[in-house]
Parts: C-alpha cells; sequence; structure tokens
C-alpha cells in the first residue's frame, strides 16, 4: 500500500504550483505516493522541502540506494549530481538569475547528501549504465552504424582519421577515449562529411552534434519541468522514467561538451 504525500503536499508544492483565481490549494487532493514526492522535490532542488520528507518516519532509505525506475540502480542523489553537471555550464545573461538560484539550491542539497547519509557524491555517474535513456552508440557499433557511410568516401574528402575516430568515441559517450584522442590532437570541430555527401553546407561535428543536443534537451525538456510554474494537475505528476531519462542524457551530453571544449 503506497503512502500518499497529501499531509505534505500544500506547503511544499507552493513553489512550483500556480493557483488561478478561482482556485484553493489547500482543497486539492494529492494521489502522489511519499516516495513520488520526495523525488520530484529533489529534481526540483527543493532543498527545504527534502530536509522535511527525509525527517518524516515514511522516508524510504532504500531511495538513496535506487529510486527504482531503471533496469539499473540510479540513487537519489544522482540527480542533484546531474543537476550539478547541467547548472555548470554557460547560459544566456537572461535565466541566469535563475541559474545562479539553482547552483545555491544544488551545493546545499550536495552538502545534504554529504554530511547526512555520508555519500560520496564526487563519484562519477556510468551514464552508459542508462544508454536507454538518451542517444547514443553501442560500444560495439561500427564506423557505418555511427556515420551511416563507409570510412574510405570520408578520407577521400580529406578527412583526419583521428577526427573521424573522435567523433565515434563523443557518439559512444566514451569519455576516456574522447580524453585520450583530444591529447593526441583530434579537433572537435574538424567538418565531418564523405565525398559527394548530399548536404555539403550542414556541419557535422562532435561541437555541433552535442552542442545542439544539450540546448534542444535543456530549453525543450528539461527547462519546462524545472524553471517553469505548473497548474494544479502538477500536484498528482509523477515524473516517469522519460523525465529522469532527459536529465541523465542532457548531464551526459553537458558533459561531453565540457570535455570537447576545454581539452
Amino acid at each position: 500500500m503506497k503512502k500518499e504525500a497529501t499531509n505534505y503536499i500544500n506547503p511544499i508544492l507552493m513553489d512550483i504550483i500556480s493557483v488561478g483565481e478561482d482556485e484553493q490549494l489547500e482543497n486539492v487532493q494529492c494521489t502522489l505516493s511519499f516516495d513520488e514526492l520526495l523525488i520530484k522535490m529533489v529534481y526540483h532542488n527543493e532543498y527545504d522541502a527534502i530536509v522535511e520528507l527525509i525527517s518524516k518516519k515514511e522516508f524510504n532509505p532504500g531511495l538513496l540506494d535506487d529510486i527504482g525506475l531503471f533496469d539499473k540502480p540510479f540513487p537519489l542523489y544522482y540527480i542533484t549530481k546531474c543537476h550539478q553537471i547541467i547548472m555548470a555550464g554557460n547560459f544566456i545573461e537572461k535565466i541566469m538569475p535563475f541559474i545562479l538560484n539553482q547552483r545555491e539550491k544544488i551545493e546545499k542539497i550536495m552538502d545534504l547528501w554529504r554530511n547526512r547519509f555520508q555519500i560520496d557524491t564526487n563519484k562519477d555517474i556510468e551514464f552508459k549504465n542508462y544508454e536507454d535513456a538518451f542517444y547514443c552508440d553501442a560500444d560495439d557499433a561500427t564506423f557505418y552504424d555511427v556515420f551511416l557511410d563507409p570510412k574510405e568516401r570520408f578520407i577521400e574528402n580529406g578527412c583526419r582519421e583521428i577526427d573521424l575516430e573522435l567523433f565515434e568515441a563523443v557518439n559512444k559517450f566514451n569519455y576516456d577515449e574522447v580524453r585520450r584522442l583530444l591529447k593526441e590532437g583530434a579537433n572537435p570541430d574538424a567538418n565531418l562529411l564523405p565525398k559527394d555527401a548530399k548536404y555539403p553546407d550542414d556541419p557535422c561535428n562532435c561541437l555541433d552534434r552535442i552542442g545542439g543536443e544539450c540546448s534542444y534537451l535543456f530549453s525543450c525538456e528539461v527547462f519546462p519541468i524545472l524553471g517553469e510554474k505548473h497548474g494544479l494537475w502538477y500536484l498528482n505528476y509523477s515524473l516517469t522514467s522519460k523525465d529522469i531519462g532527459v536529465l541523465i542524457g542532457l548531464a551526459a551530453h553537458e558533459k561531453m561538451y565540457e570535455l570537447l571544449i576545454k581539452e
């Protein structure tokens, strides 16, 4: 039997719920379970709400090891870790007040995970464990699987093999291999097109591939949940594996993009 969170929902969700003139939040019933509410508050970086919820007898410490949405264990603090990676990126000036506020809340929550539960938050997330949650090529994918053209056509068009290898590693989210290739001189901005390409003016390089996905996932998927007020319908909306999966994918892409521009 799931533990309903009705007793805690109203004051905790005030910051992310927009109530219309004819609506009364206190009269609305919530069907979220306690676990679902805690996961939602962690997703929204609501520090005070998290502190309140983990102090209740209904708190399930098993969430610290796995929130139960994926085939592989995904600890609750990984949500905060993904946010930390994402919010460390560069953003337009217009939303910087929001970003700075998020960074401050994220650091407080990370301190909570470290100090209250002795969690090593410096440990990297193995994003490939959740490769079904975002678009990436499998480790055993061939060159043709990645490029949809044989390597010879790229070499004939003047592409360097090391740059082609970099694009492969980037699309497989092999961070160690990407780091090695960058140190050996691979160019993440190299335009990689085969001979007689159908669309020769379209860019095809690592920075555009990863940067474009970062922009899309944040603007169209994450920010609409994280950064905007929601109607009363959101009271009973439980975050799904797709919602968390998009967050994982964005963090994986942001980590890759930072690696590409810094090495």
